[in-house]
């Protein structure tokens, strides 16, 4: 075998130094491709991650905002026919000291929830003596938030007066009850047509 010359030993030497560094080249180009791939990869699990958390936020802010349109007075009223109101006396004498305790019970017939104001203006507790309107609770302003009920509930609210009449105030501080019979019923403004039964209890 002859000797290669000098000159083609320069040609074979360029030669494989440009095979080795289109190969590295090559190489560099693939790892770049790699790397985009990997980029967008996790790009895309975390742009699925956070769409599921923004779903997943905004279905707990809609249940928040269904439960606060409730609580805003979104649950319709309740009727009147759906509803049955009684009062029940622990006892039927109370003394001027311990003062009227009354027990509502109010059962509710309808399907779907509704709400029953029980503020002073909207369910008035009305005492009489004989045919004289002793004692009337609708300027006595108590604001009370009422109830919700659902189909089938029975809910039971305690009614307490302090046996004084009407007085300057319009409230409950003029003249106390006096010994006697005396007549009590709750009558509601919404809805209409919606009061108690009428008892009789005696301050003794």
């Amino acid at each position: 075998m002859s000797a290669q010359s000098p000159e083609l030993k320069k040609q074979v030497f360029f030669r494989r130094r440009l095979v080795f560094l289109a190969a590295m080249l090559f190489a560099a180009l693939v790892l770049v491709n790699l790397g985009k791939l990997a980029v967008a990869g996790v790009h895309a699990l975390t742009s699925g991650a956070s769409k599921q958390q923004q779903t997943a936020a905004s279905a707990s802010a809609s249940a928040a905002g269904v439960s606060e349109a409730a609580e805003d007075g979104l649950v319709p009223d309740c009727t009147a026919n759906d509803l049955s109101v009684q009062i029940d006396m622990p006892k039927d004498s109370f003394s001027q000291q311990e003062g009227l305790h009354l027990l509502v019970k109010t059962e509710y017939y309808g399907q779907t929830r509704c709400s029953l104001k029980t503020s002073t203006d909207n369910r008035t507790l009305l005492v009489r003596l004989g045919n004289l309107d002793f004692y009337n609770s609708q300027n006595c302003k108590v604001e009370d938030a009422g109830v919700v009920l659902s189909k089938s509930e029975v809910s039971t609210q305690e009614v307490t007066w302090n046996m004084r009449a009407n007085g300057d105030d319009h409230c409950s501080s003029g003249q106390l009850a006096t010994p006697g019979y005396y007549t009590t019923q709750l009558v509601f403004a919404s809805p209409a047509g919606l009061a108690t039964n009428s008892v009789i209890f005696r301050v003794v």
